[in-house]
């Protein structure tokens, strides 16, 4: 009993913080969206590239106009190695709006990376109920030099708007599993009109599942990565201290597992029908796992040190004797996460 109170403290105590003063959330978002403007200010000035670019835009018969023929083939075929029918709709809109202007283009994606910063903060301070915890993850993300490709490259499109739709399905969840604690029924009862609290949560509670459902087919529907967000959600319930082997949680998650499994499956077809993930049926299944851990261990390594960036990582000639090295680091790393969250929760284990 006293380690689940301990548990409960832990997992909640920021639910009990300071209400901050809207002034103070007003200003420390407008910073974000300023210095977010001031960093990409130089992507404006970027042409069509001659790398992907043409291929979505100036060579795109599907973008040139919104006709109900050119709706329906970017729904139904696969474009590019990619399907991501939402992302060629927003190009289609951009196109006509500017034609082949790359400052529309260049606009959009950097407004949708400003809402995406914007989004973070709003969720940390959803999550963790510390506004400079906030400021800080939302500015990082905004300014970070790891996110210039995705914002300043025309063509990486899908990765902005992909992240827009994630993030909202995210809060929305997070929404949901807040309104599912009994004290959150106070605060919805202050807005119940004729109906009792019982009856305003659950209306509130299905509404916003059906909205992290609906965003999240959005987003699968603007870039195969957002196939991830099932497995999200399910971390988000054991950090909420969820039962998640019971039979109300398995049901929440069969309809985001099942439009993950879908879009996967599609994801892969798509990627197939050109060259994307080609190049790997050289290597053994160790190289290609030690490929993989190589890549996961660079992005952290760049989060931390944003230096030697490229546009382009090939795969190596042949795998040197260190690469064998970065399977145990992010074992490790993982060791770490595990022990530390293990930690937090449950401080008397260790």
């Amino acid at each position: 009993m006293l380690k689940k109170k301990h548990k409960e403290k832990n997992i909640y105590k920021h639910e009990r913080g300071l209400h901050y003063k809207p002034l103070s959330k007003i200003l420390l978002i407008s910073v974000i969206a300023i210095l977010c403007v001031i960093s990409y200010l130089p992507a404006y000035k970027n042409n069509i590239t001659n790398w992907d670019d043409d291929r979505y835009i100036s060579k795109n018969p599907y973008i040139t106009s919104l006709s109900f023929f050119n709706v329906k083939e970017i729904f139904s075929n696969f474009y590019f190695c990619n399907y991501h029918p939402l992302t060629m709709l927003s190009l289609a809109l951009d196109y006509s709006i500017g034609g082949t202007s790359p400052f529309v283009f260049h606009f959009t994606n950097v407004l949708l990376h400003i809402i995406n910063s914007l989004l973070v903060f709003w969720l940390v301070l959803l999550v963790l109920n510390d506004l400079k915890t906030a400021f800080f993850c939302g500015l990082l993300f905004g300014v970070h030099t790891l996110h210039v490709e995705s914002v300043a490259w025309i063509a990486e499109r899908k990765d902005v708007l992909y992240s827009l739709f994630y993030l909202l399905s995210f809060i929305s969840y997070i929404k949901y599993i807040k309104l599912t604690r009994k004290d959150a029924l106070p605060k919805i009862s202050a807005c119940a009109i004729a109906v009792t609290p019982n009856e305003v949560s659950l209306r509130v509670r299905v509404n916003y599942y059906l909205l992290s459902l609906v965003l999240f087919i959005m987003s699968v529907l603007s870039k195969g990565m957002a196939v991830t967000l099932p497995l999200v959600l399910i971390a988000t319930d054991y950090f909420y201290n969820r039962k998640l082997l019971s039979k109300k949680i398995i049901a929440e998650k069969i309809p985001f597992l099942i439009i993950s499994l879908i879009f996967g499956i599609i994801a892969i077809l798509a990627q197939k029908t050109e060259t994307a993930i080609s190049g790997l049926e050289s290597y053994r299944l160790d190289e290609s796992i030690v490929f993989a851990c190589y890549a996961l261990f660079q992005y952290v390594l760049k989060l931390l040190l944003p230096a030697g960036l490229s546009s382009f990582y090939p795969y190596p000639s042949e795998i040197s004797w260190f690469f064998w090295f970065y399977p145990l680091i992010i074992m490790l790393i993982i060791a770490i996460i595990v022990f530390s969250l293990i930690s937090w929760i449950i401080p008397d284990t260790w």
